[in-house]
Parts: C-alpha cells; structure tokens; sequence
C-alpha cells in the first residue's frame, strides 16, 4: 500500500527515528508479505538492511510501484519472558463461524517455551535459532 510504504519511509528518515536507533539498534522486523512460513523471510532491520531497502524502494519513490509485500512490525527488545530468560508464545485456534449471531469456535492450542535463552543483542534470525521450542499441550 503506497501509503503504508511512504509513512514508513518518513518514519526510518526522520531524526526521532536516528536517535532511537543509537539506544535499540533494532527497531522493525520486517517479514515477506505471502509465500514464507516458519519464520523464512523474517529479517531484522538493521543498518544493512535498511540500506537495501533504501535501494529496492529508491528510499521510498518506489511505493505502490515496487511489487514486493513486506510487513514491517515493531520489535519488541524487552519482550516478556519465562524465568526471565526464555521467550514463549501460545497458539490457540478461534473460527469465527458467523458475526450476525456471533458464533466462534474456541479450541485449546499449545504453549511453546524457546530451549535458547534470549539473547537482545542476537541478530540471528535462523529459523532453528528462532524456534528451537519445546511444547506443551494441555
């Protein structure tokens, strides 16, 4: 969306922007838009990347022209974690069968707890660094 894209583009030039990076080098995560799954296509925006961002979107004159779907998605550097080391997540599954009358499906999910401690300052974002979990189902 070319709006997204330029909002975007303002936001990593603006100096509010440069001063946040000088305390958390990192400040997006940016995913492939379709065609990636377990965490393939998911790269943090660091100084690099955001230099071939630049250049594929010709700092930003490219919205809307430039047919490449990215999702850029604030990163969290102080995330909420298990004994305070080890990042987790939930996954529970909701279907929303009708809105008018409301019906949904709720089913019970899993809990997933990284085997890594967690690490702020790591910048792999390989997929088994990312999800080596252990999980639980209830």
């Amino acid at each position: 969306m070319k709006d997204e894209c330029e909002s975007f583009f303002a936001e990593i030039n603006s100096e509010k922007y440069l001063k946040k990076l000088e305390t958390e080098p990192i400040q997006y995560l940016i995913k492939l838009g379709y065609g990636a799954h377990r965490a393939m296509g998911v790269f943090l925006l660091d100084q690099n990347e955001t230099e071939s961002i630049k250049n594929i979107y010709q700092n930003g004159e490219l919205c809307g022209a430039e047919n490449r779907s990215r999702i850029a998605q604030a990163y969290i550097p102080n995330p909420l974690l298990l004994d305070l080391e080890n990042k987790f997540d939930f996954r529970v599954y909701m279907l929303i069968a009708s809105t008018n009358p409301l019906m949904v499906y709720y089913h019970d999910g899993f809990l997933r707890v990284s085997l890594q401690k967690y690490n702020k300052y790591s910048d792999d974002v390989n997929p088994s660094q990312l999800y080596p979990y252990l999980t639980f189902t209830p």
